[in-house]
């Protein structure tokens, strides 16, 4: 059988098997988290960063179709920081 013949099976990433498991935020969602590894819990949360990276550059794509692959990135880049600054003035005001 060739490779592309074959009907492989999509693979279950930590955090697919997490949500497929348990209701995200309950105490039982977390009580999953402390049971795994950290290097499992760090998978999970790189899973998610690439899952928000991706929707983001999919709504900054929405909003400016003609943006060029590099502008794409310097957008995704300029927004990141924005929020970033945001944050940081959000959490010094707390102090």
């Amino acid at each position: 059988m060739r490779s592309g013949d074959r009907k492989d099976k999509p693979r279950k990433t930590p955090l697919a098997k997490l949500i497929g498991t348990v209701e995200p935020m309950s105490r039982e969602y977390y009580e999953v988290l402390r049971r795994m590894s950290g290097e499992e819990r760090l998978r999970i949360a790189l899973e998610l960063s690439e899952m928000l990276r991706a929707i983001a550059m999919e709504g900054i794509k929405a909003q400016n179709p003609d943006l060029t692959p590099e502008e794409l990135k310097r957008e995704m880049v300029r927004r990141m920081m924005l929020w970033h600054r945001l944050n940081s003035l959000e959490r010094s005001s707390k102090r």
